[in-house]
């Protein structure tokens, strides 16, 4: 358990802390201020790259393990098709306009799985391994889907 804990709090609850902090302060600054209104694909960049080297550190674990992801990929991409039936009978359900649809079906389709990846290194070996490697498959699916559903979603609402 403590394992779990320092994982937990160190590489997930601080860094919240400390992202929530910094966007309480820079309401109060003039620099905050203007970081803040910078146009949205600005963290893009940056996101591109964190996912180009996390994806980076784990391809020979991603090589060495291939059956395992052969296994997963298939869950992934069943779970991707039937997104925009769950979002669109949700939408119809709760009488959401069109951009809200648009919007759950995107949330819902990405899972941030990323967020736990930390949590993979406390496993023992080689189920640390393992899990990393899904973990990552399961982002770059998703990362697949989304770009998918850009052209997709659209005309399915």
């Amino acid at each position: 358990m403590g394992p779990f804990l320092d994982a937990f709090l160190f590489l997930i609850f601080i860094p919240l802390l400390l992202a929530i902090m910094t966007q309480l302060c820079s309401k109060k600054s003039s620099l905050g201020n203007r970081i803040m209104k910078m146009p949205p694909w600005i963290p893009v960049p940056f996101m591109s790259f964190v996912l180009f080297v996390v994806v980076a550190s784990q391809i020979r674990e991603v090589y060495s393990d291939l059956g395992t992801l052969i296994d997963v990929i298939p869950v992934y991409i069943l779970f991707l098709l039937i997104i925009p039936w769950v979002s669109k009978s949700l939408g119809k359900l709760f009488k959401l306009d069109i951009a809200s649809r648009r919007a759950i079906t995107f949330s819902m389709g990405t899972r941030n799985s990323l967020v736990v990846l930390p949590l993979a290194s406390i496993l023992p070996e080689p189920l640390s391994t393992q899990v990393a490697v899904v973990i990552i498959l399961q982002t770059v699916t998703e990362l697949f889907g989304e770009v998918l559903y850009i052209k997709l979603v659209p005309k399915w609402f």
